[in-house]
């Protein structure tokens, strides 16, 4: 078990804390280009797509910033970041599960949207991690972070993504490149999600803040 606020770690703690950026990797390329594949199903024009693409920042720009501020001032029996992070987690999971069977733009956008409601939720996941690395060893996560991230971003781009349109049949059944490509994502979330849940237990600073 992972405890915050301590001034020494194992470096498997330092592992564990930094694991989510990978997971964050894999899945951005799913949103940032596997979700603009999905669609130009339903969209052509550039305009519309870079519209719908641009709709998120407007909820960021205002729940971002009140989740992070909260997540400061709160306790629950729980800790005060993970409520917020694992909800996140768990609820890009359904999305990300969701958005290959969407049957029209639509629900798609809807998905999409709500997804990026549980995304914003994910902003206390940083200060978690600061408050598990102490800063002693803040310099060498930060690294280990960028490459596993940087792996993780090539796995995506040189392996799965070029198979999304592709069709395997299993038993008879279609499973298409998409729809795997999401799910792993999808699996990615649920991966972290757990070991979040299970694997950390935030201490109470008592802030001032609160």
């Amino acid at each position: 078990m992972i405890i915050t606020c301590k001034k020494k770690v194992p470096l498997h703690w330092i592992a564990f804390a930094i694991m989510p950026w990978a997971a964050f990797s894999f899945k951005g390329g799913i949103i940032g280009v596997g979700f603009l594949f999905s669609l130009k199903k339903f969209v052509e024009n550039p305009a519309g797509l870079t519209f719908v693409l641009s709709l998120p920042s407007f909820i960021s720009l205002v729940l971002q910033p009140v989740i992070s501020f909260v997540s400061d001032r709160i306790w629950t029996r729980f800790g005060r970041r993970k409520p917020f992070v694992v909800t996140s987690f768990f609820g890009i999971t359904a999305c990300l599960v969701l958005m290959p069977f969407m049957p029209n733009f639509w629900t798609l956008l809807a998905v999409y949207m709500v997804y990026n409601v549980f995304a914003d939720l994910n902003s206390p996941m940083e200060p978690l991690k600061q408050e598990i690395i102490p800063p002693s060893e803040r310099g060498r996560a930060t690294a280990a972070m960028s490459w596993f991230s940087n792996l993780a971003t090539m796995t995506f781009w040189f392996v799965a993504l070029g198979r999304f349109d592709d069709v395997s049949y299993m038993g008879g059944l279609a499973i298409k490149g998409e729809t795997v490509i999401y799910c792993s994502g999808a699996l990615l979330m649920v991966v972290m999600g757990l070991l979040i849940t299970l694997g950390i237990r935030e201490v109470d600073q008592k802030s001032p803040l609160r």
